[in-house]
């Protein structure tokens, strides 16, 4: 089993420290294997790697500030896994977008994670820019693979088209295709009001699986859930801790050998 955790953090300063608790009491609380942050900021990172829990159980892809980029905040991984390595992909952008890859050995499968935060608004073709280099990169590896991060489009959007031309499977639409499950949500969502007085629910964050053919293992989504769905404190709220919501999601490893019987299984109960 893997289990992501995804979480933009938004980098606004508007209370800030309090949210920033609120994010890191959280990620605490979920544990999970890998942790994919957007909008980092050098506070944020500072905080995190000042967290006990964090410096005792968890690597990370960035070791300090200097290291975030010429942004105002960047994507960070953290991962309790056995670390083959971490590695950052610049991707077309004019928002220093990148593309950050963690190669994992897990029960003695190789298998990668990688975080992102595609292009915002209304940059339609940058973003199908990104996935189709996203893709590209992912792919030569050879290895199955999971992404966790915010997309920026939702599930009507024409870049959710390209999903399946990538055989990249949307573990929220897998698992509760009959639930909204949205991430940035302006009935629910105070913080989101200001920038969308217009009203705005859309599932721009997600967690994605693609298995490679011919992998020693398949990925299969077993669970998902979102996160920070409360206010930061019963004295504040109408304050969520991020603009978005974010993500926990569960992933089991299984060898060919097992997903073909389980595929057997699961016809011969259809029939």
């Amino acid at each position: 089993m893997i289990r992501v955790a995804t979480f933009n953090l938004w980098y606004s300063v508007e209370h800030r420290a309090e949210r920033t608790t609120a994010a890191l009491a959280i990620l605490h609380e979920e544990d999970a294997d890998v942790l994919c942050l957007q909008e980092v900021t050098p506070e944020f990172l500072e905080r995190t790697l000042a967290e006990p829990w964090v410096r005792e159980k968890y690597s990370i892809s960035h070791k300090d500030a200097q290291s975030l980029g010429v942004m105002k905040y960047a994507t960070v991984m953290l991962s309790k896994l056995e670390v083959l390595g971490y590695s950052s992909h610049d991707l077309p952008s004019f928002m220093d977008r990148r593309l950050i890859v963690g190669s994992f050995r897990v029960h003695g499968y190789d298998v990668l994670v990688a975080t992102v935060h595609l292009e915002s608004e209304a940059q339609v073709q940058s973003r199908q820019q990104q996935m189709a280099c996203m893709h590209e990169w992912l792919g030569e590896k050879k290895k199955p693979y999971i992404i966790a991060g915010d997309f920026n489009f939702g599930t009507n959007a024409v870049e959710n088209q390209s999903l399946p031309s990538y055989s990249w499977h949307d573990m929220w639409a897998q698992l509760q295709p009959h639930e909204d499950g949205f991430t940035r949500d302006t009935a629910t969502n105070l913080l989101l009001r200001g920038q969308y007085p217009d009203g705005l629910q859309a599932r721009f964050d997600r967690v994605i699986t693609h298995s490679t053919k011919g992998s020693t293992c398949v990925l299969e989504p077993c669970e998902i859930k979102r996160l920070g769905l409360n206010a930061v404190s019963p004295e504040l709220p109408d304050v969520h801790p991020s603009d978005h919501y974010g993500l926990a999601a569960t992933v089991s490893m299984l060898s060919q050998e097992q997903h073909a019987r389980r595929t057997r299984q699961s016809r011969c109960s259809i029939q």
